[in-house]
């Protein structure tokens, strides 16, 4: 009968990491289980069929163990909420198999959606497990980097999802309300209010935020930066926000092309882009399209707006406008989604006890 069982997700960190042991290994080193059920995405499961790594691994530290391999049949493995009564299920087999056995759970390891469904069914106690959080080496230089997990860790790592969930979605403001008061690090936190204030354009106050980091902010570059927010309404289907905002920076673009002083200009946007040379004047028609034949309507009238109406109406997609925008701009169309991945990176790799 066993003393031990260990119920492990299996993530991109093992089964080791940098020369450290990640956490499914290092959890084996210090408990010594009996069993280990390895609990495997599609990507995992390829790995260890490759060359059993995650299997070998846990037995080169006690040849006895009793290896266990679940591939999972959960299509969406970053939904808690579809992890749950799949782990729960699992779990409860397991303690009827092995009822006098101690039950422990990985809770470092797979996706965070795996890790907080974890943490909640250990909270409940449905069925009773130890729940085992792994530090990173970075922030405990201790031998022994296991940690028991307690229920008020839960609260932490759906803070974290939500976090997560905030910021793949662009919603920055709020995410900038739940960062106020999570568990995650400050360099972490301040791109979060970053993200929030350059979106917004408040690049004086967002330029702080990002001081050693990768994405510094220029001021200067204001065209540039309004472009790469530009894409986030298009990510996020926002067609009328969409089309309002291209107008204040091909305005912009066009005067500065033209580099004559603003009172000496015309009023009206058609004949100020006729002032342009004839190269550029057919390198940009489609600004003029779109702003004949898209935003004249959706500034005056009220119109329901998606990707597919305006290309239908100016003959050109958002794609290809803002393709042209950044090629005139210099902006990088990928900058939000950068800044969230290192976010989340930074997000998901601390431990829950900072």
């Amino acid at each position: 009968m066993s003393d031990r069982i260990l119920f492990s997700p299996v993530g991109s960190r093992d089964p080791f990491s940098g020369g450290d042991d990640g956490a499914l290994v290092h959890i084996v080193r210090h408990y010594r289980p009996d069993v280990v059920v390895l609990y495997l995405s599609e990507e995992m499961a390829n790995n260890e069929a490759k060359d059993q790594r995650y299997s070998r691994a846990a037995q080169s530290l006690n040849p006895k163990v009793s290896v266990r391999k679940i591939e999972s049949a959960v299509p969406d493995i970053h939904r808690s909420d579809v992890l749950i009564p799949e782990f729960r299920s699992i779990l409860t087999e397991l303690s009827s198999k092995y009822p006098q056995a101690e039950l422990l759970l990985n809770t470092t390891s797979g996706t965070p959606a795996m890790q907080a469904a974890l943490i909640a069914l250990n909270a409940f106690g449905l069925p009773p497990t130890q729940a085992i959080q792994v530090a990173d080496p970075l922030y405990v230089s201790s031998e022994n980097r296991c940690l028991p997990v307690t229920s008020a860790a839960l609260g932490v790592l759906l803070q974290r999802e939500n976090l997560r969930r905030l910021v793949e979605n662009y919603e920055y403001e709020g995410a900038r309300s739940l960062a106020s008061a999570a568990c995650i690090p400050e360099s972490a936190r301040l791109l979060v209010i970053g993200a929030a204030e350059r979106r917004r354009l408040d690049l004086k106050g967002a330029q702080p935020r990002f001081q050693g980091s990768p994405f510094t902010v220029d001021p200067r570059k204001d065209l540039s930066e309004a472009v790469s927010a530009l894409e986030v309404l298009r990510k996020k289907g926002t067609w009328l926000d969409f089309a309002r905002s291209i107008t204040p920076i091909v305005d912009d673009l066009v005067n500065k092309r033209l580099g004559v002083p603003r009172r000496d200009l015309p009023r009206e946007f058609p004949s100020r882009f006729g002032m342009l040379d004839e190269r550029t004047r057919k390198e940009w028609q489609p600004f003029l399209d779109f702003h004949q034949r898209v935003r004249n309507n959706a500034a005056h009238e009220l119109v329901t707006l998606d990707d597919k109406r305006i290309k239908d109406q100016c003959g050109h997609s958002p794609t290809k406008l803002l393709s042209l925008l950044a090629e005139a701009t210099r902006a990088d169309l990928t900058l939000y989604d950068q800044i969230n991945a290192e976010i989340v990176s930074q997000v998901d790799g601390a431990p829950l006890h900072l």
